[in-house]
């Protein structure tokens, strides 16, 4: 007959089975789990070190095209802009250096810097649109015309570049009341702050939206009305 001493090593055995199991199946799971995040970690280093290689190459292509062109440009550009006048147009995300690189090239091209006309963050902010459409609407001259397609800022150009830039050789180089108008009402307004004289109608207009790979491309950004 089987006793109770019997009955009680036996459970006894059962139960250190058990934790013997629970304790090798853990540390079994422990070691691949560690051993899947270490591999993963790896990959990840592995990864960013490529990323920083890659990125250090296109910084120093980068810096090696700006050198090139900036010892070019101004032999490239030399006279190109002769006779003409140049307004310059900073919108938004432009850096100071990148306009002031520009303005030097158009000099040295040969043309006759008018002023400068830098756009604030303000006039393209979604809660001004309806303002600026109306300032638009308002300060629009007779011999500007809007497409019926027309948006808010295809019209707010349309009437800032009436008044920056024209095709009349007789008329560059003047400021008149419809231009001073909307120069002063777009300022009036915190959309726009100039320095020089842009009112002073210009032959052709440049502008860098950013700051640009090379002088010379942002140089040649030019538009004629």
């Amino acid at each position: 007959m089987i006793d109770f001493r019997y009955h009680l090593v036996s459970i006894v055995a059962i139960f250190l089975a058990l934790a013997l199991g629970i304790v090798l199946g853990s540390t079994t799971l422990s070691n691949s789990v560690s051993e899947t995040l270490r591999e993963q970690a790896n990959s990840a280093a592995d990864s960013a070190q490529q990323a920083r290689e890659a990125q250090r190459d296109l910084q120093n292509r980068v810096n090696g095209e700006e050198q090139f062109a900036g010892v070019l440009a101004p032999q490239i550009v030399e006279n190109r802009l002769k006779g003409q006048s140049v307004v310059l147009v900073e919108t938004p995300g432009a850096g100071d250096d990148s306009i002031e690189r520009v303005g030097e090239l158009v000099k040295n091209a040969g043309a006759a810097v008018t002023g400068r006309v830098t756009v604030q963050k303000k006039l393209l902010d979604d809660d001004q649109r309806t303002a600026v459409d109306a300032l638009a609407g308002r300060l629009k001259a007779e011999d500007v015309k809007f497409p019926a397609d027309s948006g808010t800022y295809d019209k707010a150009g349309a009437v800032l570049a009436s008044a920056l830039v024209t095709a009349d050789p007789a008329e560059a180089g003047r400021e008149d009341a419809a231009t001073g108008a909307v120069l002063g009402g777009f300022t009036d307004a915190g959309y726009i702050t100039t320095t020089g004289e842009p009112g002073r109608r210009a032959t052709l207009a440049s502008s860098s939206p950013r700051p640009p790979r090379t002088p010379t491309r942002a140089a040649t950004t030019t538009t004629r009305r």
